[in-house]
């Protein structure tokens, strides 16, 4: 029914041509072009792209802890701040009062300025956000949003304990070449 190419968009964001749009037929914004498509395909086959996607390990994208990019798009998912370097850039005073000259300068910009991206500020205004605040990690927001899926969390702490198993093999056999190659 869907396209392999559109499930990938669903899932990670890729599959952009080289004009922007997707194979929905547009940019994924929330209104507009493809996004009634996109957010009917996901209503469709949410349940079965989230179990996929929680059940991926993290060597490519995906796997607990994690979220698929439309589960991002398509709810009001905002990662707070964890740098204690202020406020969220959402929640300024004068970066608001900027948006709304802006906005007002420019009608067709409006919601530009709020836009989050994988729960993050998607648009930066200079003097006002600071580009390298740091913010919490998906599975951060998801212990406490308290968002976990039944067996997820679970799975992940499984997950993680394997990625660092595997980086701990990988170490030790780097530190023995290195001692091999040594006189």
């Amino acid at each position: 029914m869907f396209s392999p190419a559109k499930i990938e968009e669903l899932m990670t964001g890729g599959s952009w041509r080289f004009d922007g749009f997707t194979s929905f037929g547009g940019t994924l914004r929330r209104g507009g072009p493809g996004w009634y498509e996109a957010a009917g395909c996901w209503d469709m086959l949410e349940t079965q792209l989230m179990r996929d996607w929680i059940a991926k390990t993290h060597e490519d994208y995906g796997g607990a802890g994690s979220r698929p990019y439309f589960w991002w798009l398509d709810g009001n998912h905002r990662r707070e701040r964890t740098d204690g370097g202020g406020c969220h850039p959402h929640d300024c005073p004068k970066r608001n009062a900027e948006v709304a000259r802006r906005e007002a300068l420019y009608p067709n910009s409006k919601g530009n300025y709020t836009r989050l991206f994988w729960g993050l500020p998607a648009c930066w205004i200079p003097g006002f956000d600071v580009r390298t605040a740091v913010y919490e990690s998906h599975t951060e927001y998801i212990n406490r949003k308290g968002l976990w899926l039944d067996g997820e969390e679970a799975l992940y702490h499984e997950q993680q304990r394997r990625i660092a198993e595997e980086q701990r093999r990988k170490e030790e056999a780097d530190r023995k070449i290195r001692h091999e190659d040594q006189p």
